[in-house]
């Protein structure tokens, strides 16, 4: 039972008359009050906390804590100190801000980055152009003047910088597109050709490149040898045509001779070929000795005496002429088995036979009347010494 003191209260004494309504508290500990009800004495707080409210319910003795370690709390007796947690790449916290020098450098992970040092490091900007390194103190930034359209960047080396092209290029190409310059600083694209075995060609006054196919007549260079096709020569003269030759694989350039009883006569672009009045080819003899051939007429010209031979072979039906011109006369010798007819008379047979000429202009024809080695005088004019 409670004890009732001299002023009318209860021991311990009740909270509506002034006490706790306790007759004990807690060392060190604060008192909550209860309405009319006797006070709590709370337990005592430990070194650094703080007493925290609590709706409803008596307050608490508790340690603060920094929920994302952005606050760093030192608890002491009967102190508390608070202080914030430098920010780095790990840890969110307070940072200082870099002054421009600072931000300019760049070395410090830890200093934050305001306005003015941002726009000191970033150098003038230009709108739409390029930005590129300083490459002074603090490789600050700069940006390069906006390029015209089609304009190309370009490296300046090592020691300069990029610039834009003064030659423009074409925003599209397709496939097979080649590109070249069209004029001084302007590139542009030469669309593929589908034609087949089409070359380029330098076309037109300005001689820009286009499609073509090669110009003989200018557009090679050279003699195309027989090997490859071609003849090997470049230049003709009027009549010549060109011979095979096998042993060289070569073609040769020459004029068509004539034989006995054709004529030639080469033009420019033509070759005219006839039979000539006689039948018969034709020679003159200038020379002191000759050896004939059939289907000929020799004209004998020397001052000295000309000896002309008949064939050792002839064809029956073959014809030989001989009409007399120089001073010397000329006389017809004789092969062995050989012998000619004149009338009612004829030669030695064999090489001790001969028809000599007595005059200047005196002439003969003989036909070959027995293979080889028969001959009759058809034609006698002048004198001869037949031996």
């Amino acid at each position: 039972m409670a004890t009732i003191n001299s002023w009318g209260s209860q021991i311990p004494v009740e909270v509506a008359k002034g006490g706790t309504g306790v007759e004990t508290l807690l060392i060190h500990g604060l008192v909550a009050g209860n309405t009319v009800g006797a006070v709590t004495s709370l337990t005592a707080g430990t070194n650094g906390q703080i007493c925290l409210g609590s709706t409803g319910a008596d307050p608490v003795f508790a340690t603060i804590t920094s929920s994302d370690s952005t606050i760093a709390f030192t608890a002491g007796a009967g102190s508390l100190s608070f202080q914030a947690r430098a920010g780095t790449e790990d840890v969110t916290g307070i940072v200082e801000f870099g002054t421009a020098a600072e931000t300019t450098t760049g070395t410090s992970t830890a200093l934050a980055v305001h306005p003015a040092g941002l726009n000191t490091k970033l150098g003038a900007q230009t709108q739409y152009g390029v930005v590129i390194g300083g490459g002074g103190a603090g490789s600050n930034l700069q940006a390069l003047a906006a390029g015209t359209a089609t304009q190309l960047l370009q490296s300046g080396g090592a020691a300069a910088n990029p610039a834009y092209s003064t030659f423009t290029f074409p925003t599209t190409t397709a496939q097979g597109d080649l590109l070249f310059s069209s004029a001084a600083n302007t590139v542009i694209a030469l669309a593929k050709s589908t034609d087949a075995t089409r070359y380029l060609g330098n076309i037109g006054a300005d001689n820009s490149p286009a499609w073509s196919q090669i110009a003989l007549s200018t557009g090679v260079t050279g003699t195309l040898p027989v090997a490859n096709g071609g003849s090997g020569q470049t230049t003709y003269t009027d009549g010549q045509i060109l011979i095979g030759n096998t042993s060289g694989n070569t073609l040769a350039k020459a004029t068509l001779s004539a034989g006995a009883g054709i004529g030639i006569t080469n033009g420019n672009g033509t070759i005219t070929i006839a039979a000539t009045a006689s039948g018969m080819g034709y020679e003159e003899v200038t020379d002191v000795s000759k050896q004939a051939v059939v289907d000929v007429v020799y004209t004998l010209n020397n001052a000295g005496l000309v000896t002309i031979t008949l064939p050792d072979t002839a064809a029956e039906g073959s014809t030989i002429g001989f009409i007399g011109k120089g001073a010397g006369l000329f006389k017809i010798a004789i092969n062995a088995g050989e012998t000619v007819y004149c009338v009612s008379q004829s030669t030695t047979e064999g090489i001790g036979g001969s028809l000599t000429s007595t005059e200047q202009y005196a002439s003969i024809y003989l036909v070959c009347t027995e293979e080889n080695v028969g001959w009759v005088a058809t034609s006698i004019s002048g004198n001869f010494t037949i031996v």
